[in-house]
């Protein structure tokens, strides 16, 4: 799930002039701006001295840029990273990005959640090699107002993007769990680890035993046997502080709130509700599933119900019958009664348009989607800006949809992740 933290890049203003087909020249600025902590705190950043800029193609047109900024005091860097698809010509589609402080220096500071946008990337020199990248980046913070940077620097790539190297687990798992830039699984005794960015503590597994395990983005929950919920990570909006004691029957873990069904089969949410996704349907439910800024549940009589943003709800078919329904980002998938997927919400790449066939399960993730067949082979559609679409070939069991990265579960207990490895989110122990 796209995470990050209320981070400012405010008044920054970093150009250079390189010539077409030619190497840009190290970067001038006056002004390198700062970033604003939830606190309030305002921290200057250095001069526009060791910007770097970090491309990763793969395929035609597609990249994936990491900006990193030292900050003016210290061993601190501030990293801008995700991945970008490009248009024709200019790199201009917006894409998820993670912003995140680096360094034995850095502020003791938790961030809360915020927006941050490639607004619009333009290159020098060739436009399927180039010299350099100028990026415009657009950042929203708590009270909605958009302050728009502009960092360019030469360009450094390689010719794969990190991918996981599919190397057996030491650990034997029986469930697996993907969130947004991390990975949680259950081991066969019960034990929860979890793997990848750690930011907010998201992967750091607690202690105990537990039955059932969810990741979201900043969070992660383990369900012990009684039914009660035990999670960690960030509680910027409550999530922690707000959780409910009693045992719950179902659950899951979303964009900074938690949703679930209770022992009276009602369903309750807490956590972010900036689009309403924290306000559940009323009735009596059965399963939840949870997405960046929407949610839905499953009724007692198999029948979806859906609350948030809207956009991610538009087409939602109330008539069916479903036997399994899973939310991410903005977008749904269900698989009804005839083992076919039905999917809703936004389709700009597709991820809402699935495959014919029969299946056993289905995932969402942030702009892609993945089915397993009945034969237990991986099927994904959507995005493939950073491997998404690249599922390992063989037979599993169970699949998990994170952001940009997914797995799937083997009959022997080996996770197998792909997608951006960027965080480490695609190995496992």
């Amino acid at each position: 799930m796209v995470l990050f933290s209320t981070l400012l890049v405010l008044g920054a203003s970093c150009t250079s002039t390189p010539k077409e087909d030619t190497a840009a020249p190290p970067i001038q600025c006056s002004q390198a701006g700062q970033f604003r902590t939830t606190s309030g705190e305002t921290e200057a950043l250095s001069s526009c001295e060791g910007l770097e800029i970090q491309a990763l193609s793969q395929g035609e047109n597609t990249w994936s840029p990491m900006f990193q900024i030292p900050l003016s005091e210290g061993d601190c860097t501030l990293i801008v990273d995700g991945s970008v698809a490009c248009g024709e010509g200019l790199f201009t589609h917006r894409h998820g990005l993670s912003a995140r402080l680096d360094g034995p220096s850095c502020p003791d500071t938790q961030f809360s959640m915020g927006s941050l946008l490639i607004q619009e990337l333009q290159t020098a020199g060739d436009e399927n090699d180039p010299t350099a990248i100028s990026a415009v980046l657009m950042v929203a913070f708590e009270g909605g107002e958009w302050v728009e940077s502009t960092l360019t620097q030469e360009v450094s790539k390689t010719t794969e993007p990190p991918t996981a190297s599919c190397a057996e687990s030491s650990v034997v798992f029986q469930a697996v769990d993907a969130g947004d830039n991390h990975t949680c699984g259950l081991d066969t005794s019960g034990g929860a680890w979890c793997w990848g960015t750690n930011q907010f503590g998201q992967a750091n597994a607690s202690e105990g035993r537990f039955v059932a395990l969810k990741a979201g983005m900043m969070n992660s929950c383990g369900q012990a046997e009684d039914g009660r919920l035990t999670c960690w990570g960030s509680d910027g909006f409550d999530q922690l502080s707000g959780m409910m004691s009693e045992p719950v029957a179902a659950y899951d873990v979303g964009g900074q709130n938690i949703c679930v069904v209770d022992e009276q089969e009602a369903l309750a949410c807490w956590g972010w509700d900036d689009e309403g996704q924290s306000q559940p349907a009323p009735g009596m439910f059965q399963s939840v599933s949870t997405g960046m800024q929407h949610a839905c549940g499953l009724t007692l009589e198999d029948n979806v119900r859906c609350w948030g943003k809207a956009s991610a709800n538009e087409g939602i078919p109330t008539e069916e019958v479903f036997s399994q329904i899973s939310a991410n980002y903005w977008h749904t998938c269900g698989l009804n009664l005839e083992e076919e997927i039905l999917c809703w919400g936004e389709d700009e790449f597709g991820q809402s348009t699935p495959p014919t066939g029969r299946w056993q399960q289905v995932i969402s993730a942030e702009r892609f989607s993945c089915g397993l067949d009945l034969q237990g082979e991986i099927l994904c559609w959507g995005v493939n800006s950073a491997g998404q679409l690249d599922s390992p070939p063989g037979t599993y069991t169970q699949l998990a949809g994170g952001s940009s990265h997914a797995c799937a579960l083997s009959a022997t207990g080996n996770p197998q992740c792909w997608g951006p490895d960027t965080y480490g989110q695609n190995t496992p122990p």
